[in-house]
């Protein structure tokens, strides 16, 4: 439901769909990588298929205070505490929570078979571009509609790097 000039107007249609996740097992100076390539602000903790905390760059910023931080694990900063909000909500409430929260990601959870995962999420950046869009098309990369690779591609192409990368190597 779009507003009246064509506006994303609910989080569903703003969120970012997929949500990059990680182990709790995860050194810290593996995941910052992740972060900077793929402008996070957030990555998902999960466990046996199940969503067990968050790890933000305020977290991992705040790993330089160890003065063994190269040797931190996700375990060692995560939080357990994340917001979980519906997709059917406006932007604005979002943003109301988020900001109650002093929080800048909010996730929408899918719970299946029993696991409860992260399906979506709104962050700022999400706000952040709505705020700079100077059409609705601006915005087509983003929300429930945002043009994405199927599962059976992204194995594909996962797979056709390996290799390159294997053969590279090779020579």
């Amino acid at each position: 439901m779009a507003d009246a000039n064509g506006f994303p107007d609910l989080v569903r249609e703003l969120m970012t769909v997929g949500v990059f996740t990680c182990t709790a097992e995860t050194p810290i100076v593996d995941l910052v990588p992740h972060f900077l390539e793929k402008s996070l602000e957030e990555a998902v903790v999960m466990e046996d298929g199940n969503a067990i905390g968050v790890i933000g760059q305020v977290e991992m910023v705040r790993a330089m205070e160890s003065a063994d931080w190269k040797a931190l694990k996700v375990e060692d900063l995560m939080r357990e505490d994340f917001l979980v909000i519906k997709p059917d909500i406006t932007i604005i409430e979002a943003v109301k929570i988020m900001q109650e929260k002093n929080v800048r990601a909010a996730y929408l959870m899918h719970n299946a078979a029993g696991r409860i995962y992260p399906a979506g999420i709104i962050t700022y950046n999400n706000i952040l571009h709505l705020l700079a869009a100077k059409k609705p098309e601006d915005l087509n990369a983003l929300g429930f509609n945002a043009a994405r690779v199927s599962p059976l591609e992204a194995f594909i192409q996962k797979r056709d790097a390996a290799k390159r990368k294997s053969q590279s190597g090779m020579r």
